[in-house]
């Protein structure tokens, strides 16, 4: 392999690190794959063992990532009337969720606000859900420290589309695959 495709094994290392490191907010990965895209040529990932993982732009990819999570965001925060919101925490003392207890509510502000009543545990962070009530109960989830930092968004039954499902799912999957098993002939 030459040194010009040792770099785009880098560049795609680089963004499925930033991915896999739990201690960034959402805003710090968002922040450091810009960067990326501003500061590092484009190259295309693919995967020997996952070709649903294929890509031909990790600047693409990154991008469309970045707009799917946000999209996601704006829908947790969109108040809706058919929706409600839960948490459970991590506590690292106890090393196990704690909350969640059945406790419903209108709003996400009711669900923080509990929340940060609960701070006092000293729970590492915690885990909102955003429910849609109805046949296919839809689910938004964000992890989020004590301060409010949202670490992460997931989701389930939104996202349909063959193509955000790729995005969302498939590459990052295929990017694991690859490099864990590069780290696995070492």
């Amino acid at each position: 392999m030459d040194n010009k495709n040792n770099r785009f094994t880098d560049v795609s290392k680089a963004v499925w690190l930033i991915k896999q490191d739990r201690s960034l907010t959402l805003e710090e990965k968002h922040k450091a794959w810009t960067e990326i895209i501003a500061s590092v040529p484009d190259c295309s990932f693919i995967s020997e063992d996952y070709p649903d993982a294929n890509v031909d732009s990790v600047h693409t990819f990154v991008s469309e990532y970045m707009n799917l999570e946000n999209r996601l965001l704006a829908r947790f925060y969109k108040k809706e009337s058919n929706s409600v919101y839960t948490y459970k925490f991590w506590s690292g003392d106890e090393n196990d969720w704690v909350g969640e207890n059945g406790a419903l509510y209108a709003k996400f502000e009711e669900a923080k606000t509990e929340f940060m009543d609960d701070a006092d545990l000293d729970p590492t962070f915690a885990q909102f859900s955003k429910r849609y009530i109805g046949a296919e109960d839809k689910r938004i989830y964000t992890r989020m420290r004590p301060d409010g930092a949202i670490l992460s968004i997931a989701e389930d039954r939104f996202i349909c589309d063959e193509q955000e499902h790729k995005i969302f799912y498939d590459v990052f999957f295929g990017m694991e695959l690859a490099f864990k098993k590069q780290i696995s002939r070492c």
